[in-house]
């Protein structure tokens, strides 16, 4: 074990004292701060035309948020009930009635008021259901029996779209019983955009670490067959099993360490931008057609987990490619593939098993419509899980075998004739 420590210790000193480690790392957060300061810095111009006079006015992506923020907390706490679909139609109709009496920006800034409402009607409702259905007296044709009955169809359409299974369906049936009867509204903002695939949330880090990854854990076999250090370092008495494990363990290690480091600087930067309200906000508030009962803030909790788990995977799969072909250009190749296969390939739902497979590598699963909230199960020994569940013991086991076959490949390899 004293060896093994010994191994393990200056493995890591080597990854932590070469420069293009912490030079890659360091570009990799100013590039994720820079996207940040640059979507936050944006002026948008608006241009109305009202009555033959042209009205004129700027807006600042962090002005819009203010107000979102603003707005979101208005409503918060507030039971999607008809109580208040009647006093939100009533102040939707007093703003209608003030449109023309006011100027464009101020009318803008009313309406916006009731966005936090649209978009979670949106949600639970697939877009059926909008505030212009209801009166100024709140006596519209939207109610909240047709917003649940809504829901459930969409419920149904979105199940039958993955062509489910009546064991299936019939699980799903339990967990919605599991849901409360009214939903209640709560801004969530923050938690939202650390879940959802278009912010700068949990799916851009392990991006960004998976690149960091390739560089730095890449060498850490590569450069003994490149600096023709191999004949030495295989012959020794601890050159082949200890010193392989002692290789991964470093690179997990390494790979735990940066991702920490960076979720850590991303939920905190996010946090501060948009606030930290609404941890226990229903995810049907966002994924209406979801029927687990699961809080945005939960979501993250799990996302985070399996980040991790990701991130080792991703680390061990690197080290066994390129011990495999002795270069660490060829695990970044491979790193290069799999991220621009996951983000620009979607097959098809009516391929179920290949495009349910597909839905489970690492960045697909990070994406929140896609892998994360899949409704089709798994089976295992006849107990049935969502892919939240399942995918933490799938990489768990695929980095076990890989690790094994990389330890075989290893301790088979022969130095060649230069």
């Amino acid at each position: 074990m004293g060896q093994f420590k010994t191994l393990l210790g200056y493995e890591i000193k080597k990854i932590c004292t070469r420069k293009s480690t912490w030079i890659t790392f360091a570009v990799l957060i100013l590039a994720y701060l820079l996207s940040v300061i640059l979507t936050w810095s944006v002026t948008y111009s608006n241009v109305k035309t009202r009555e033959g006079e042209e009205e004129k006015w700027h807006d600042s992506y962090a002005d819009r948020k203010a107000r979102e923020r603003e707005n979101g907390m208005y409503w918060s706490g507030r039971k999607i009930d008809n109580v208040l679909l009647t006093d939100v139609g009533k102040e939707y109709g007093k703003v209608l009635e003030k449109a023309g009496a006011e100027k464009a920006e101020v009318f803008q800034r009313e309406i916006e008021r009731f966005s936090p409402i649209e978009n979670v009607l949106d949600s639970l409702t697939g877009g059926e259901m909008l505030l212009a259905k209801v009166d100024g007296q709140g006596n519209g044709s939207l109610t909240e029996e047709k917003i649940y009955r809504a829901r459930k169809e969409l419920v149904k359409s979105y199940q039958a779209e993955y062509g489910l299974s009546a064991e299936e369906r019939g699980y799903w049936q339990e967990k919605e019983k599991l849901l409360p009867k009214q939903f209640t509204l709560e801004y969530a903002e923050g938690f939202n955009e650390l879940i959802s695939m278009s912010g700068n949330g949990i799916y851009m880090v392990v991006l960004y670490i998976s690149f960091l990854l390739a560089v730095v854990v890449g060498r850490v076999f590569a450069e003994e067959h490149q600096r023709r250090a191999d004949q030495v370092i295989l012959c020794s008495r601890n050159g082949k099993r200890q010193l392989y494990y002692a290789k991964i363990a470093a690179g997990i290690l390494f790979a735990v360490f940066a991702v920490t480091v960076m979720l850590c600087i991303v939920v905190a930067l996010t946090f501060f931008l948009y606030g930290t309200e609404g941890f226990s906000a229903a995810l049907q508030l966002v994924a209406g057609w979801y029927s687990y009962p699961l809080s945005v803030g939960e979501v993250l909790l799990i996302m985070l987990f399996i980040s991790v788990l990701v991130v080792v995977l991703t680390s061990i799969l690197i080290m066994v490619v390129s011990e495999k072909f002795c270069s660490s250009v060829a695990a970044m190749a491979v790193v290069i593939a799999v991220i621009a296969g996951s983000r620009l390939i979607v097959i098809p739902r009516g391929f179920p098993v290949l495009s349910q497979i597909w839905n489970f590598l690492p960045l697909n699963l990070l994406k929140l419509d896609q892998g994360f909230l899949d409704v089709r199960l798994v089976s295992v020994f006849g107990r049935r899980f969502t892919s939240w569940q399942f995918a933490p013991v799938l990489y768990l086991v695929s980095g076990v075998v890989l690790v094994l076959l990389g330890r075989r490949v290893y301790c088979r390899y022969q130095v060649q004739g230069r």
